[in-house]
């Protein structure tokens, strides 16, 4: 019997040993630690959108949601595209990278996670377009209509929790 108990540790731990790449990673995002934020619980928390998996859940950052989705659209448009195949198809091959970009686990399935790259890298990339290049706003976005609006949004860019990877292939 103990012959056999040992076999099932070996058979474990071999496999957990297999299953290790060969250098930890190197985990680049992290959360703010319990004590950091005991002193000013609000300045590390994003105040109007979630970028990111940290604060996706939260009900008081939902409203942007469908301020991303149009963001995406209208990126897409721009580039005469019809279809968003080629950034999922992009995004899947980074996706194990970008898991490890966290210090956590990411409680997100594989496709929530990619969905979420892409609509919130996206809605970055076509924010900060408008944000640079005032021809490109359209005059029904109120981002733009409302000056706070666009104080809350950088504010929230650079929240520390508040982030997705910039990754490349390589």
């Amino acid at each position: 019997m103990s012959q056999t108990r040992a076999d099932c540790v070996t058979v474990n731990i071999d496999n957990m040993l297999n299953s290790l790449s060969s250098a930890p990673s190197k985990p680049s995002m992290f959360r703010v630690s319990n004590h950091l934020r005991s002193i000013n619980p609000e300045a590390y928390n994003p105040e109007i959108i979630a970028i990111g998996p940290f604060h996706s859940d939260k009900k008081n950052l939902q409203n942007m949601e469908q301020h991303k989705v149009w963001y995406l659209k209208l990126l897409r448009e721009r580039r005469k595209e019809s279809s968003v195949e080629r950034y999922v198809a992009t995004i899947r091959q980074l996706e194990e990278k970008a898991r490890k970009c966290y210090a956590e686990d990411i409680q997100l399935d594989k496709d929530k996670f990619v969905q979420m790259l892409i609509l919130d890298g996206c809605f970055i990339i076509e924010f900060l377009r408008k944000l640079q290049h005032t021809e490109c706003r359209y005059e029904d976005d109120l981002i733009f209509q409302y000056g706070h609006i666009q104080i809350h949004l950088l504010h929230d860019l650079m929240v520390f929790e508040n982030q997705i990877p910039f990754l490349s292939f390589g």
